[in-house]
């Protein structure tokens, strides 16, 4: 237990690791021996998925769920894992799903499960779960980027992005974020006009978006 100790303490993950499982080995169920196991195992789950080893991570998580079924974060990382491996796409899903069912109910997990959907080139179900996302924080900049992709590769996908936009802004009048992506979609239809109306809307509300959208307008013409 002491060397597995001063091997987290060192950053040696793996190694911890491994006395962790042989402390477990001597003394079946030991208490501190799990605890720690489960806690290198995390860190060990991270190392890995900071450098694109996306099997060796979810290796690492599922060994922490194997020990404590309802770890939320672990749930997460494990998806996110699988979501860096194509073919593991569905098990991405499945474990985002497991922290939603756990009590995980915000808007990053529904993102990440847009993400996931996006990858599957299933842009309507993208687009749900990132509106969800929106739903539970309007001011969730990545959820935006999200749904805008999901609309976008859809057919007549400007038209669907369009209403989203603007059911969110009547809800809404100062939601800057919803503004700015309608103003991008008239960018993208050349609808210099529409454009510029919502970027007065953005300036009006001293929006830090009403520069970013001038932008976009000005590579109109």
């Amino acid at each position: 237990m002491n060397k597995a100790a001063r091997s987290r303490k060192s950053g040696r993950q793996q190694e911890a690791v491994n006395y962790y499982k042989q402390a477990l080995t001597l003394r079946r169920g030991d208490g501190k021996a799990l605890a720690g196991l489960v806690d290198a195992s995390h860190a060990l789950g991270e190392y890995f998925l900071k450098r694109g080893q996306y099997k060796s991570a979810a290796d690492a998580f599922q060994q922490v769920l194997d020990i404590r079924p309802n770890d939320i974060p672990a749930s997460l990382r494990l998806g996110d894992a699988y979501s860096g491996i194509p073919g593991n796409y569905d098990k991405a899903i499945e474990q985002y799903n497991r922290a939603i069912t756990l009590g995980f109910d915000n808007s990053v997990v529904y993102v990440k499960l847009g993400n996931v959907y996006l990858s599957k080139a299933n842009y309507q179900a993208a687009a749900s779960q990132c509106a969800e996302a929106i739903k539970r924080d309007i001011k969730y900049r990545e959820a935006y980027s999200c749904a805008h992709k999901a609309f976008l590769a859809q057919p007549r996908g400007d038209d669907k992005a369009k209403d989203f936009y603007r059911k969110l802004i009547d809800s809404n009048p100062q939601n800057e974020l919803a503004i700015y992506h309608l103003g991008l979609i008239y960018v993208a239809q050349r609808r210099r006009n529409d454009a510029i109306s919502q970027y007065n809307k953005l300036q009006a509300l001293r929006s830090e978006w009403a520069e970013k959208l001038r932008a976009e307008i000005a590579r109109i013409y």
